[in-house]
């Protein structure tokens, strides 16, 4: 994919035939160098690292899909399960009044990562 923001920071690749998020969660790199804070069977959770604005978290399935169509089952619950719990984490240790949860699906919607 060339050069841009990688496993590994800035100037980093990504490889050929991998998205970018499973790049970074199959990198063996530390959990803390990517900002991963679960992994579950199907799914996992990370903090951008550039974040808009405090506790930006991201809820990825493991597998890439391009729609929420394709997420099997298991798959769907765990992501939605995973959504919940960090809603709470977020909630919690910033001591929100509120939560803003999104999706971007699509180019048209702001997904601007393959």
């Amino acid at each position: 994919m060339g050069d841009g923001v990688g496993p590994g920071g800035p100037g980093t690749t990504v490889p050929d035939g991998s998205t970018l998020f499973e790049a970074i969660e199959q990198s063996g790199l530390d959990d803390s160098e990517t900002f991963i804070v679960h992994r579950g069977a199907t799914c996992f959770a990370l903090l951008n690292a550039y974040p808009y604005t405090s506790g930006h978290l991201m809820v990825l399935p493991r597998r890439a899909v391009s729609t929420l169509a394709g997420l099997t089952d298991r798959e769907h619950d765990e992501l939605w399960a995973t959504v919940r719990d960090a809603v709470a984490a977020v909630g919690s240790a910033f001591s929100a009044g509120g939560v803003n949860v999104g999706l971007n699906l699509g180019a048209a919607a702001g997904a601007g990562v393959p």
